[in-house]
């Protein structure tokens, strides 16, 4: 019952994450430029041909940074390679801080191995400190440049 009630949780966790992150994708108000900051892409996976995963480097950090693959497109755009560095605006989908005003911070995230995300399983890894991210300036492997 423990394991359902979790589970239930997590499920509601990451649709209110993808929901803020939805809402804030579209407010145009924001100064976006405020918030952006150089990483150097170590290493770009694809998952499933469905999601790539991008690590990328600030300091002695390492973001694990999911993005959904998309279908090419005739519009030419900046695409991202491996030591790139380059201006990202990250968003945290894991680890949940909150969830309707109620702090989640504790233990039980050492025991999720990974997140379903878009029907893929995404595994939460050491090395990126049990953190994913994603990339609002990024659609696929091309940088998008906001307005």
């Amino acid at each position: 019952m423990k394991y359902i009630f979790l589970v239930f949780i997590l499920i509601i966790m990451y649709c209110c994450g993808s929901r803020q992150a939805t809402l804030l994708n579209h407010d145009k108000n924001i100064n976006r430029d405020s918030v952006l900051t150089y990483y150097k892409i170590i290493k770009i996976d694809e998952i499933k041909n469905r999601l790539y995963i991008i690590y990328a480097q600030k300091g002695d950090s390492i973001y694990k940074i999911i993005s959904e693959k998309e279908e090419s497109s005739l519009i030419p755009c900046k695409q991202i390679r491996e030591k790139d560095i380059e201006f990202f605006d990250l968003t945290l989908i894991f680890p949940y801080k909150s969830l309707l005003g109620v702090n989640l911070s504790g233990s039980y995230y050492t025991t999720i191995k990974g997140l379903n995300i878009n029907g893929v399983m995404v595994e939460v890894e050491e090395r990126s400190n049990r953190s994913l991210y994603r990339a609002n300036n990024l659609k696929g492997l091309c940088i998008i440049k906001r307005e």
